[in-house]
């Protein structure tokens, strides 16, 4: 087994067009559903997704790793990846701010930060995320909410999830929390049919067009043994593409990836890092459009680049807001003057909670509108083979537990490369997809009762001294005691503080935000000037 294979493909290639040993700052949050009880200690958490980096694992796969990945993805990697294959313990790069283990936190909350190397921090993501579904099972079981019938707790899909279901429920009860004894059975044969029913049922929405549709529901799962359930699943039926670079290998699948924000981030402007990877990758790249802004940016730049390089049929990926609308705009825009009499066709990718619905609905609005007799149209004999789907939760949950990651809409953003603050801005409506910037640290409120006239919680930077201002209301939860809020309290949302934003952030973090947005404003005028 090669440990550093166990993480989305795109990551690989990221690094690739990157810098994966510059020092960066990722953290992790929830954006809704809260309160939320943390029942892990971060450190150890995270020490433990390592281990398996120095000790090996259960399946036994070729010594020549960059054959391997090169095979499975047909991405070559360069010395970088020897570095980080060689370290002996790669937990030691890592400084992890964290609340402690038994601490509650509020949406958006950086629950913990972790500074290290840029390709470690990228390769956590999938597991980290992973810990969505341990804090919602002792969330639910510390309220005394958890249904072991509505919850799914007693159709668990593998061991694995039973494992980390038992280990939460003996947490909450350590802290002082009353949690009745549940009854847990694991139903993985079940759990695979689900999934296959749900595959075919996806296959038959493109026409049987199975090469369209890719799985990328790794960081969605609960752990790596149920992803692994899921592959033989979607493998079985028909679909053989998947972002899970080591699941690939494992099962003769293909590994594929797109472009993440945190690459986005990196260049601070979508033309800058569209062109990164178009330089250092061959072959097709996805330029995914929402960074900072889907139309005035993230669609230009890719247009820009596909007009220069139209025989390498660069694909562009949507990410969050309307979606549909943003497909057939972009349609209008890519289909059409110079790309179209080139012979250039755009090849479109859909994510961001993608489902059977949404499928069936662009499929629909295709085969309506490529019919049409009229050949300036950019629907002109338009085909269906130039839009490809990506299917995460709705593939690996498959309606099996309300206890999803989109539920709580967990995340493990970059908020610094090197020493430049980064965060993504999104095109969801009322800025609910934007992320923090810089080197976030936590401060909670002492005094509960002012809970009603101020935040709960502030989001401050590295440095910053809230006591100036505050005096003893607030404190620093990173390595504080555990953070007892009682989330019987409903949260009244102080002045000033918009529902989408339970906690607040300090001059210092809004100065950096304000910063950030102006830049991200000069950038897209530049870009204005220089394709008008």
């Amino acid at each position: 087994m090669d440990p550093i294979l166990e993480t989305d493909q795109y990551k690989f290639a990221m690094a690739e067009a990157g810098w994966p040993l510059r020092e960066e700052t990722f953290y992790y949050s929830h954006r809704k559903g809260g309160p939320h009880l943390l029942p892990v200690d971060v450190k150890e958490y995270i020490k433990g997704i390592f281990h398996i980096w120095q000790n090996g694992g259960l399946i036994k796969i070729s010594d020549d790793i960059k054959y391997n990945l090169a095979e499975v993805s047909g991405l070559h990697v360069g010395a970088w990846f020897e570095h980080f294959y060689n370290l002996k313990n790669p937990f030691d790069k890592l400084t992890i701010k964290t609340i402690p283990k038994g601490s509650w936190f509020y949406d958006r909350d950086p629950v913990f930060t972790v500074t290290g190397p840029s390709f470690l921090l990228s390769w956590l993501e999938p597991q980290i995320l992973q810990l969505h579904y341990r804090i919602q099972v002792a969330t639910l079981a510390a309220k005394g909410l958890l249904d072991e019938k509505v919850n799914r707790i007693n159709m668990l899909t593998c061991n694995g999830q039973k494992t980390i279901v038992e280990e939460a429920l003996e947490t909450v009860r350590s802290l002082g929390y009353e949690v009745p004894e549940m009854e847990m059975h694991v139903q993985s044969d079940t759990y695979m049919i689900n999934v296959e029913s749900r595959v075919r049922q996806l296959i038959d929405a493109v026409g049987g067009g199975a090469h369209r549709l890719f799985e990328v529901g790794l960081r969605a799962a609960t752990c790596g043994e149920q992803h692994d359930l899921t592959l033989m699943a979607c493998k079985k039926a028909g679909l053989t593409s998947t972002s899970d670079t080591f699941g690939a290998i494992a099962y003769n699948m293909r590994a594929v990836g797109t472009m993440g924000h945190e690459h986005v981030q990196r260049f601070g402007s979508d033309e800058v890092a569209y062109n990164a990877m178009a330089d250092r990758l061959p072959g097709s790249i996805f330029c995914l459009l929402d960074t900072y802004d889907t139309y005035e940016s993230g669609f230009p730049a890719a247009r820009d680049l596909m007009a220069r390089q139209p025989e390498r049929k660069h694909v562009i990926r949507f990410d969050s807001g309307n979606i549909v609308k943003q497909f057939q705009d972009a349609v209008h825009y890519f289909d059409f003057g110079s790309l179209k009499e080139s012979g250039y066709n755009a090849r479109y990718c859909l994510e961001d909670g993608w489902n059977l619905t949404k499928t069936v609905e662009i499929e629909k609005i295709i085969n309506r509108r490529r019919h049409t007799r009229d050949y300036k149209n950019p629907w002109f004999r338009f085909d269906p083979n130039n839009v490809l789907y990506g299917y995460g939760g709705f593939i690996t949950n498959c309606g099996w537990t309300s206890m999803t990651r989109d539920r709580v809409a967990a995340v493990w953003k970059l908020t610094q490369t090197g020493d430049t603050p980064t965060m993504k801005f999104g095109s969801a409506d009322g800025k609910g997809k934007e992320s923090i910037p810089g080197k976030p640290i936590l401060w909670v409120m002492l005094n509960r009762c002012m809970a009603s006239k101020m935040p709960k919680s502030i989001v401050a930077q590295k440095g910053e001294d809230l006591t100036k201002r505050y005096g003893d209301l607030y404190q620093k939860a990173y390595e504080s005691e555990p953070l007892a809020i009682p989330y019987e309290s409903p949260y009244i949302v102080p002045v000033g503080i918009d529902n989408e934003q339970p906690n607040a952030y300090s001059d210092a973090t809004k100065i950096l935000r304000h910063s950030l947005y102006e830049k991200k404003l000069k950038t897209i005028r530049r870009s204005k000037e220089k394709w008008q």
